[in-house]
């Protein structure tokens, strides 16, 4: 009887620690969809690798942070960034940019950088947005 207590007592803690590696794997994994990227234009400008490839989303995070893009010109942003995305999504937005698929364990939906400009035509408000 105490063997058996013992194997029961083993089997569990080697449940407990592929559980621990486990959710380190998936924390560690979240981290580096979501950790934010330098700016950089090629790699902007590049086509993603593949459908997890987040760059883009990383560096409007790093953008959004460092609220780099709050105050430029409508033709500094499209210096920086390219061309606005043409699409029927997000009217009330002066400059939308779509990242790609959005971040997460089920990629339903898109992501984009939407901005708006103020009166004088500089960018008054910046944020990520999923459709």
């Amino acid at each position: 009887m105490a063997s058996s207590r013992f194997s029961v007592r083993r089997a569990l803690s080697l449940i407990a620690i592929l559980l621990a590696v486990g959710l380190s794997t998936l924390a560690a994994v979240n981290y580096w969809k979501t950790r934010p990227l330098p700016f950089d234009r090629t790699v902007w400008n590049a086509e993603p690798e593949d459908a997890d490839d987040f760059r883009r989303h990383r560096m409007a995070d790093w953008l959004l942070k460092q609220r780099r893009l709050l105050g430029m010109s409508r033709t500094e942003i499209v210096s920086m960034l390219g061309e606005p995305a043409k699409t029927s999504h997000f009217r009330s937005y002066d400059l939308v940019y779509d990242l790609g698929n959005e971040r997460g364990w089920i990629s339903i939906d898109s992501e984009w950088l939407l901005m708006r400009l103020d009166g004088s035509g500089h960018v008054s408000m910046a944020e990520i947005r999923r459709d």
